[in-house]
């Protein structure tokens, strides 16, 4: 978060920055755009907390709004993807 925040300081785009427990998101002043979550719904304790998390982010997303995911698997290296590897997995999901 630090790096994010030195960026936005450096050059503002208007970006805002926040860690916390999305479970218990708190109604945000204005609605975002986009919202990253990494590692986000893997951290969820039970698929309750993982359905609260999502309904926060959308509810304080703006309309077509996007949801980026990058979820960590027991399997996943630290030091990046083998070199063969191309393709890289994500999840993408607009509320449209």
């Amino acid at each position: 978060m630090a790096s994010a925040r030195a960026f936005e300081d450096s050059d503002p785009l208007g970006v805002r920055s926040e860690v916390g427990d999305v479970a218990g998101l708190r109604p945000l002043e204005r609605p975002f755009d986009v919202a990253l979550g990494v590692p986000l719904l893997n951290c969820a304790p039970y698929i309750a907390a993982m359905e609260r998390t999502c309904r926060n982010v959308h509810r304080s997303s703006k309309p077509c709004g996007e949801f980026f995911l990058r979820a960590l698997t027991p399997a996943y290296r630290f030091d990046g993807p083998p070199r063969e590897a191309s393709a890289r997995h994500h999840l993408h999901g607009g509320w449209c």
